[in-house]
């Protein structure tokens, strides 16, 4: 942490133009010292490390394999995941939000995941300035229900993402098999994941509490694509051929019935 402390700009530079692998061994280095960010030196690091992380996630493209690449994207979304909610963090927030909503929509289901959580404690956290990107999550929400049918027919078929549980669907050609989590696994884009869309209804109760006058709006075009999704039954195989994400679908319908009730 030592060598972190005494140089943050160096590090930020560093990371800003390594290779992959000296990347990951950096942005790992920041996560297994992640107690800076509960010292003095929080603002120095938002400083010269924020924009380095946002510049990496934005310019770079999202991998829908899991690579060195996916976990460089990973590992800084947990790093920012891990910041203090604080007075030092309020100035990054709209940008952070910002970066976090634009990165739902195309980013794979382990690191949109990790910015739900992000959106979700920036929303409880620093209420009620966060309004302006209400809207811009709940369309979010709505084009995953809308996209239901698609994202059935996509994760139980035989060409699915990893989340379907078929080995040999979820590698990618060629990859090493006994390594395939760290160098050849799939992963599911966010806008047709089941998991993804099963956090969304617990956020939008949050945000419906805080900003009421938003709910007539958005029940009207959420409720008829959630009564759809309750609704939507898989063949009887599913169950044992995508154990997984047969699983998740129905976690995903438990949730939504949830919400209208």
């Amino acid at each position: 942490m030592a060598s972190l402390a005494s140089n943050f700009e160096s590090f930020a530079q560093t990371i800003a133009v390594a290779s992959t692998r000296d990347r990951l061994r950096k942005v790992r280095e920041i996560r297994e010292s992640i107690e800076i960010v509960h010292t003095s030196e929080y603002e120095n690091f938002l400083r010269h490390c924020f924009p380095v992380f946002r510049n990496v996630l934005e310019r770079e493209t999202p991998q829908m394999v899991n690579s060195d690449d996916q976990k460089v994207r990973l590992t800084i979304l947990e790093i920012l995941n891990r910041l203090p909610n604080n007075e030092v963090l309020r100035s990054y927030v709209p940008d952070l939000m910002r970066l976090c909503l634009v990165l739902l929509r195309t980013e794979n289901e382990e690191c949109a995941i990790i910015c739900l959580r992000i959106v979700l404690d920036l929303h409880k956290n620093f209420r009620p300035s966060q309004e302006q990107f209400v809207r811009q999550f709940l369309e979010f929400m709505s084009h995953l229900y809308r996209n239901i049918p698609a994202s059935v027919r996509t994760n139980f078929t035989s060409a699915s993402s990893g989340s379907a549980g078929s080995d040999a669907s979820s590698l990618v050609p060629g990859a090493d098999g006994a390594d395939a989590g760290a160098a050849g696994r799939r992963l599911t884009p966010a806008t047709e994941s089941f998991r993804v869309l099963a956090e969304c209804p617990m956020i939008a109760m949050f945000l419906f509490q805080l900003y009421p006058k938003l709910i007539e709006s958005s029940i009207a075009t959420l409720l008829p694509l959630m009564v759809q999704t309750i609704k939507i039954s898989v063949p009887d195989n599913v169950s044992s051929r995508y154990p997984v994400a047969y699983r998740d679908l129905i976690a995903l319908q438990i949730k939504t019935f949830s919400f209208l009730t």
